[in-house]
């Protein structure tokens, strides 16, 4: 869904320049409610400083997998380059998914060997010895490597020994990943506002929230979040502008599980009640006035 956007100043930074399109929930998590509201200079920080760090976030990446016969597109997008931990005959080791496909990372053993998975074993038999001066043994010793059982070590040539381990299982790493930082939610609420109040959100009253959300520093009599996380899990999202309770709260919602409620602690927005949902599964969109 594209709102357009009656404004030529950024929502962010004020200045008039040449707007771009901005998701309000991230491409990466399926979001298609977007307006060019942004310069690209903003649009661009944004990016990096927030929605970069949604692929490590535990509760979000874990729901996502849950939801990887529904939406296996986006869930293998969405879980490229995350951490998995292998199992094998020899132990268990790290690595990541590239293109739906485990991939171990090196593994030192503390007996002095280095453990690749294939191809990078074979890559690393050529680059070893050709470093060497050894260009003739190459041939012979792919040969070798290739004939090996899986989790034997054997000698691919004299100096040089090699294990062709055989993966298991894998599983993925979600207590170590980092959560969002609160930005992120505020980011999301504050461009969610700007539908429901629309050349309001230029107001100075917004200048600490804008503030916030430029610098990365926090301000805590300004604004806080809420992390919430419901029973239920679906291919929904959504954004909720909530009565105000007595200042303005925005609920922010992925695949319905994970919530996050925002509160900007120095405005009472008055206006409509507004709700967005998207059906990732569908896909369907539905912008909607609750009340008055």
């Amino acid at each position: 869904m594209n709102i357009r956007w009656n404004d030529s100043r950024c929502i962010l930074c004020l200045e008039e320049l040449p707007l771009t399109s901005e998701h309000v929930i991230p491409q990466v998590l399926g979001g298609r409610l977007k307006s060019a509201f942004l310069c690209a200079r903003c649009n661009s920080e944004l990016g990096t400083s927030q929605d970069a760090k949604l692929k490590s976030d535990a509760m979000i990446r874990g729901s996502a997998l849950e939801l990887r016969p529904v939406l296996p597109g986006l869930v293998e997008a969405l879980d490229e380059g995350g951490a998995y931990v292998g199992s094998s005959a020899i132990g268990e080791f790290q690595g990541t998914v590239k293109k739906g496909v485990f991939r171990p990372r090196p593994l030192r053993p503390g007996d002095g060997s280095l453990m690749l998975a294939n191809p990078e074993a074979r890559e690393a038999i050529v680059r070893m010895l050709k470093k060497e001066g050894r260009d003739a043994e190459i041939p012979a010793a792919l040969e070798r490597f290739d004939a090996a059982r899986p989790n034997d070590r054997i000698e691919v040539a004299p100096g040089i020994q090699m294990i062709e381990w055989q993966t298991e299982r894998i599983r993925p790493v979600l207590e170590v990943g980092a959560a969002v930082p609160d930005t992120w939610p505020l980011k999301t609420a504050y461009e969610f506002l700007a539908f429901c109040l629309g050349r309001a959100i230029y107001s100075d009253v917004f200048q600490p929230y804008r503030e916030i959300l430029r610098s990365g520093s926090w301000n805590g009599d300004a604004a806080g979040v809420e992390r919430l996380q419901a029973e239920q899990l679906s291919p929904l999202h959504g954004l909720l502008l909530e009565p105000n309770a007595p200042h303005t709260v925005v609920q922010v919602r992925l695949f319905r599980r994970v919530c996050y409620r925002v509160h900007f602690r120095r405005i009472a927005a008055t206006g409509p009640r507004v709700i967005y949902s998207q059906n990732l599964a569908e896909p369907s969109e539905t912008l909607a006035i609750l009340e008055s």
